[in-house]
């Protein structure tokens, strides 16, 4: 199991003036590669050395999750926002794991912070219906749904998630309707 404390506490020692910036590029390359418990390594070893080192924080929640380590995501996350109180991806993020540990209200605020922040993140909208349709909030998970098409009618993920939207509310002719045309590519549907 991996061990944030343990990481933190074998780099303790790390002066500060190493260049952090050459291994925070080697940390992210290994990440971009999937070696993410090779990247939550060199983030905890950069978090030895600076503590308040943000992206650190941000990158080391990312590899964590990737890993299934969504407890331990939540601390380096949490500790991103306490140093960065505004950003959005830390937000998703901490939104997506609350999501996995299927904790949907706090996946909820998380989606609906980053919503608030950053209006035009389709990833936070996205989110933040997948995560109402968890509870069973369908009527506010097809709102946002349908508000992000009039942005993106051409992205069929968003499609797909309002037909099971509507399918989950029994709305089967509506349902048909939207995987017609998500075939069809016209990216409109009569009534909507």
């Amino acid at each position: 199991m991996f061990s944030l404390a343990r990481f933190i506490s074998e780099n303790a020692h790390r002066r500060k003036d190493r260049n952090l910036a050459l291994e925070l590029v080697d940390a992210i390359y290994l990440f971009e590669n999937g070696e993410f418990r090779e990247a939550a390594e060199g983030f905890g070893h950069i978090l030895g050395a600076d503590p308040e080192h943000p992206i650190a924080h941000l990158m080391f929640g990312r590899a964590l999750i990737e890993m299934d380590e969504y407890e331990f995501a939540l601390k380096a996350l949490e500790r991103h926002l306490e140093i960065m109180p505004d950003c959005v991806e830390a937000l998703i993020y901490m939104g997506l794991s609350c999501y996995e540990l299927e904790r949907f209200d706090g996946a909820i605020d998380y989606f609906e912070k980053a919503h608030k922040l950053k209006k035009d993140s389709v990833m936070a909208t996205e989110n933040l219906a997948i995560a109402q349709m968890a509870i069973n909030d369908l009527s506010d998970a097809l709102d946002e749904l349908l508000e992000l098409h009039k942005e993106n009618p051409k992205d069929t993920e968003i499609i797909e998630l309002i037909v099971l939207a509507l399918g989950k509310q029994g709305e089967w002719e509506a349902a048909k309707q939207w995987t017609e045309m998500m075939k069809e590519g016209s990216g409109t549907v009569a009534g909507t």
